[in-house]
């Protein structure tokens, strides 16, 4: 057992990550009890070395195995490592496969997503998010996904910078029933940096609900003064 951790270990830190993989199958066969330890060392030695496509693989190899005790936590450090590497596509395929094998995504994933869209500019692939984080959240004491600051703010910058008002009023009429608080400076600075030409007028002949969004939004974030 000793000898097995200490060679993934070598194989690791000498970035050997095949022969590594393939200690690991030789223990999973030797039916070694405590597999958790060398679990962690390939996991976080991929993950130090900005390898997440090889995190996905072999976390997908090992994951029916009930001696690792993989959780939702693990498939988020995949999701994270991909949106930081702004490998979007990645990330979402690791997503879904999360969700196929009835892991359940919690705020972390869902704030990893939203920072990979942002800074690719994908505020509709936020907002489809929102439509997806509104349906878990607690409703009359029921648990759900925590909705804190962090996830309020994340949703709140990247819609407002979308323009998507109308799923931006929803934000904050959670935030308000949930005593959640809110910088208002945040999302008007976003907003004039954005949004400052948008006239409401060319608005009201497109989409009267998108009109009626933006002046609540204007009248909450006190832009109209």
């Amino acid at each position: 057992m000793a000898t097995y951790d200490a060679l993934i270990e070598t194989s690791m830190s000498g970035q050997d990550f095949q022969s590594a993989f393939s200690l690991f199958r030789d223990m999973r066969e030797a039916r070694v009890p405590d597999l958790k330890g060398s679990y962690l060392t390939i996991m976080t030695g991929l993950m130090e070395n900005h390898r997440p496509e090889l995190m996905a693989a072999f976390l997908d190899e090992v994951v029916e195995d009930p001696r690792i005790e993989v959780a939702t936590h693990d498939w988020n450090s995949i999701i994270h490592a991909f949106c930081k590497a702004r490998r979007l596509e990645d990330a979402r395929r690791t997503f879904r496969r999360m969700m196929f094998l009835q892991f359940e995504p919690n705020d972390q994933t869902y704030l990893s997503l939203i920072n990979g869209y942002v800074s690719a500019e994908k505020y509709f692939d936020v907002m489809m998010l929102w439509n997806e984080v509104k349906r878990k959240l607690p409703v009359d004491g029921q648990k759900g996904i925590k909705f804190d600051q962090n996830l309020v703010d994340a949703f709140l910058y990247a819609m407002v910078k979308g323009g998507f008002f109308d799923a931006v009023m929803q934000v904050v009429e959670k935030s308000k029933e949930m005593k959640i608080f809110v910088d208002k400076w945040r999302y008007k600075q976003a907003f004039m940096e954005t949004h400052k030409k948008i006239k409401i007028a060319r608005l009201r002949k497109k989409n009267f609900r998108e009109m009626e969004a933006l002046i609540a939004f204007k009248n909450w974030a006190g832009l109209n003064a």
